[in-house]
């Protein structure tokens, strides 16, 4: 649970679940430095196209660029270590697991002695408490708590019911302050869980699957920057839309992004949360 009277500190969190492969063909020729630069302090959570790799030199690479890592490692303790970064108050914490749900085998699940992720079984009561005592391992009074899970199929809304009772004993139990999930390559919907965010799929922001058909139903081609502000006040969630064209972002048409947002909406509502426009173009969580 969050520490009796610890305050809850403004905030704002960028994270990114996935960089460029700098030894694929079809990937966008950008360097983690160049990324760790743009978006300041940077958290990087592993997801299931990166596992194979986790022990490779890539990895290395992105710690010498002051990009820090979690969900994967050199061994369990490593993998299953938090992202820790600096923020106003304390630190922000960024725990990172990837689920079987996601196409993320036993065999990818770092031990003692081997490499690997961060895995659980299943998206079931157990390992959230699982979770929620790791966390409460870690936690100082002050620090923000994100959890990351790549969880889920790539394409359509449904939301498992696994999936919401997991995120309420994270957030409504254990005090997670942003519950982050990610393997949908297109935005699902979201909503706040005892006041706190609840991102159930945040889909691709960029990425390498450009020209891929039969999916067209779904805008993968959109994408949004998730910005979330934490403070003494109400928690805000705002989201920028972009349009990925040719490895590069462009800012989403007003079309596109009226689109986005009555798509969201519409998902939203079944879980009791709304998404509007506000003035700027950019989606915001009403909850």
């Amino acid at each position: 649970m969050r520490p009796a009277g610890c305050a809850r500190r403004r905030i704002r969190a960028r994270l990114v679940t996935d960089l460029p492969d700098p030894d694929s063909p079809t990937s966008p020729s950008v360097r983690p430095g160049r990324r760790s630069k743009a978006t300041s302090e940077t958290a990087r959570t592993v997801r299931r196209r990166d596992a194979k790799s986790t022990a490779s030199p890539r990895t290395d690479s992105t710690a010498s660029a002051g990009i820090v890592a979690a969900g994967a490692g050199r061994d369990a303790e490593t993998a299953w270590r938090p992202a820790i970064l600096p923020a106003p108050g304390g630190r922000l914490l960024v725990f990172a697991v990837g689920c079987a749900s996601a196409g993320v085998p036993a065999s990818w699940a770092a031990d003692p002695q081997r490499p690997g992720v961060a895995r659980i079984g299943e998206a079931d009561d157990e390992s959230a408490r699982r979770i929620a005592r790791h966390v409460e391992s870690w936690r100082k009074p002050g620090d923000t708590v994100v959890v990351s899970i790549h969880w889920g199929g790539n394409w359509g809304y449904a939301i498992p019911g696994e999936h919401r009772r997991f995120a309420t004993i994270l957030a409504a139990e254990a005090g997670v302050d942003i519950v982050h999930g990610h393997s949908s390559h297109h935005p699902i919907a979201l909503e706040t869980v005892d006041g706190r965010p609840v991102l159930y799929g945040c889909g691709d922001f960029i990425n390498d699957y450009e020209g891929i058909s039969g999916y067209e139903a779904y805008r993968p081609d959109l994408s949004l920057a998730y910005v979330i502000d934490i403070g003494d006040g109400p928690t805000r969630v705002t989201m920028v839309p972009f349009r990925m064209r040719r490895f590069r972002l462009e800012r989403a048409t007003a079309a596109d992004a009226k689109w986005l947002a009555q798509r969201l909406d519409r998902e939203c509502r079944r879980l009791g949360s709304r998404i509007a426009l506000d003035g700027d173009g950019c989606l915001v969580l009403q909850a």
